[in-house]
């Protein structure tokens, strides 16, 4: 009678983290490896994104990882015979929510003939995507009673001053950034009082 060996099993494949963000590291443990013939059991690792298989053979993969990318770890009992049955675990990946880390109206002080431009500065982990922001101008307007408008919406940092503001008005704006996927949380701008433009163009006759 001959003794055949039997196969090693792995018991529970498990991922650090269930939920990744583009810059986690995750890490797969193999745990509960039996071996009914007693023998010494190694594991090796493998994994893929997308179902695409990476060069990465270790237990560990990434950073970064690709938001919205499906990571699997494949995990292969071997008992120095033969290979188990290979198990395996998957994560994907999610999008971390931009911030808008400052927003300054530029220069001052403003007439009511200039034009305001916001500056925003954006930043968010997931290096692959573009970040645009969303401008909301509010204008305080000192001839009604102080009432805060918004009077632009939308992708322009400008707000031309012949439009939508005068002098004694208050005006600042409302940032919102946006990744491609979610919008994050906004920042206002400290508000900038429309000055007094000094009087020009003054024409002075003697007649006779």
């Amino acid at each position: 009678t001959t003794v055949e060996n039997t196969p090693p099993e792995i018991g529970a494949l498990t991922l650090n983290n269930n939920s990744p963000t583009s810059q986690d590291e995750l890490e797969c443990t193999a745990a509960n490896i039996l071996d009914v013939d007693a023998d010494s059991v190694t594991v090796t690792y493998a994994w893929s994104v997308d179902g695409v298989v990476q060069s990465t053979t270790g237990n560990t993969f990434g950073p970064p990882l690709l938001v919205g990318s499906t990571v699997t770890c494949t995990a292969t009992p071997n008992d120095g015979k033969e290979d188990g049955t290979a198990s395996s675990v998957s994560a994907q990946v999610q999008n971390s929510t931009p911030t808008v880390s400052s927003v300054s109206l530029d220069g001052g002080p403003f007439y009511t003939q200039d034009t305001i431009t916001a500056t925003a500065v954006f930043t968010d982990q997931d290096a692959e995507q573009t970040l645009v922001g969303d401008y909301e101008w509010h204008v305080i307007d000192a001839s009604a009673n102080n009432l805060d408008m918004v009077l632009q919406y939308g992708s322009s940092n400008t707000l031309d001053g012949t439009q939508f503001f005068d002098r004694d008005d208050v005006v600042y704006v409302v940032v919102t950034p946006h990744d491609g996927v979610s919008d994050g949380p906004s920042l206002t701008s400290v508000p900038k009082t429309i000055q007094n433009s000094v009087p020009n163009q003054v024409v002075v006759e003697i007649t006779p």
